[in-house]
């Protein structure tokens, strides 16, 4: 029936809500970007474009391919960082206007 709820008797609370069984995640992430030595790229600052409440098919992290620089998912749209073995990490953005 898609519908939750929630009734008590002495406290005065009821909750009722409606579920959106039929929702399917849009998922929008940026992914870090594959450096040397990096197995995965990771996605961060997701957002479900249809906005369904839930993370079930959110994404895991891309195996990094050898060469590629940026992994299955890209290489980090939007900006990302590049760091060197225990040394100084440089942020990278490229902005477009």
């Amino acid at each position: 029936n898609n519908i939750q709820s929630r009734t008590c008797s002495d406290s005065l609370c009821s909750l009722t809500q409606t579920c959106n069984t039929d929702c399917t995640e849009n998922w929008d992430c940026s992914w870090t970007t594959c450096a040397a030595g990096d197995s995965f790229s990771y996605p961060f600052d997701c957002v479900d474009l249809n906005s369904c409440g839930t993370d079930n098919n959110k994404p895991s992290p891309k195996k990094c391919l050898p060469g590629d620089g940026g992994g299955e998912g890209g290489g980090g749209e939007g900006g990302g960082t590049s760091c060197s073995a225990w040394g100084k990490c440089t942020a990278n953005y490229n902005i477009e206007s």
